[in-house]
């Protein structure tokens, strides 16, 4: 049985979340046990051996009972061409390695380069009803960040988050798209999968594979799109919002820089992208004019991808 596995059926047992999950691999490494040797060990001998507290014991034990039904998941993974990646491992994000929240998810799947997951990222985000010109400004976005070799970041939600990636995707730019459900679950629109390059483009998932789509999951996809991200760009968003309006208030906790749309006339669309002008430190973006054609001007959200930590420990 494969040491991923192992790891993935602990990280599904009740009780165990990442602060567990590091206390057990930093204790199988000064013991010089394997994930293997733990998940064999009946109750008695893990107390004899480790100082896990009983909740981590018990949890362990629970994850021992899972092996059979992730073992069948996994091999599901394995021939969907998906790949997990650990917490401790080297293509993890090191935000997420540095992060002290108990949310923090112990492992990712992925579809696609795993290289996306350390580069610089703009993210593009908007409510599930939006204008025709933000299905404008969504497309034009993702063109722009392709043409300035910035890798673009992206729920995949409908609207704006397919129009975002298309605009990438026909410009053969880098995505980093992170989904609100399991990616054995996951259905690509079919515009997408003609254009989709698992060279250039990485689909992930926080969720147990076969976790379908909630807006609690969407909330949480949005909130660790924010974690990884150098800035973010809300193009449009309702007032009251259940998904975005949760999502800025964590963007302003952890103070990413936050960019939106500003029209001189706002649609019902963007009705609440003035709360976040001014209550939440957005600053705007507007048109600028290319030819006959008004784009957004990203040139100030694009300088955090250009200096970010990201590029100077990438050089």
């Amino acid at each position: 049985m494969n040491k991923y596995n192992y790891w993935i059926a602990l990280s599904e047992a009740p009780g165990i979340g990442i602060a567990s999950m590091k206390e057990i691999y930093k204790s199988l490494l000064s013991t010089g046990l394997s994930i293997q040797d733990i998940m064999e060990l009946n109750e008695s001998e893990i107390e004899d051996e480790f100082s896990f507290s009983k909740r981590t014991v018990q949890g362990i034990l629970k994850g021992q009972q899972l092996l059979e039904k992730t073992e069948d998941v996994y091999q599901q993974i394995l021939t969907a061409g998906i790949e997990p990646v650990l917490f401790f491992e080297e293509n993890y994000p090191e935000q997420l390695k540095n992060s002290n929240s108990i949310n923090t998810p112990p492992l990712l799947y992925c579809f696609g380069n795993k290289r996306n997951l350390q580069l610089p990222l703009i993210t593009v985000m908007s409510g599930a009803e939006i204008s025709s010109t933000a299905d404008t400004i969504a497309y034009h976005t993702g063109k722009i960040l392709a043409e300035h070799c910035i890798c673009a970041g992206t729920g995949l939600n409908r609207g704006a988050g397919t129009l975002f990636a298309s605009g990438t995707l026909e410009n053969r730019g880098e995505l980093l798209a992170i989904i609100p459900c399991g990616l054995l679950t996951f259905n690509m629109s079919d515009n997408l999968k003609e254009i989709f390059d698992p060279d250039t483009c990485t689909i992930v998932s926080p969720f147990f594979p076969k976790e379908e789509i909630s807006k609690h999951n969407a909330i949480y996809r949005n909130e660790l799109l924010s974690e990884l991200s150098d800035a973010i760009y809300i193009i449009e968003m309702k007032k009251d919002d259940p998904v975005i309006t949760p999502t800025v208030k964590h963007i302003s906790k952890i103070s990413t820089p936050l960019y939106a749309t500003h029209y001189s006339e706002y649609p019902e669309e963007a009705s609440g992208n003035q709360n976040l002008f001014e209550n939440y430190g957005a600053l705007p973006i507007r048109g600028k004019k290319v030819g006959n054609i008004i784009q957004p001007n990203l040139d100030a959200i694009m300088a955090h991808a250009k200096f970010s930590k990201k590029t100077k420990e990438a050089n």
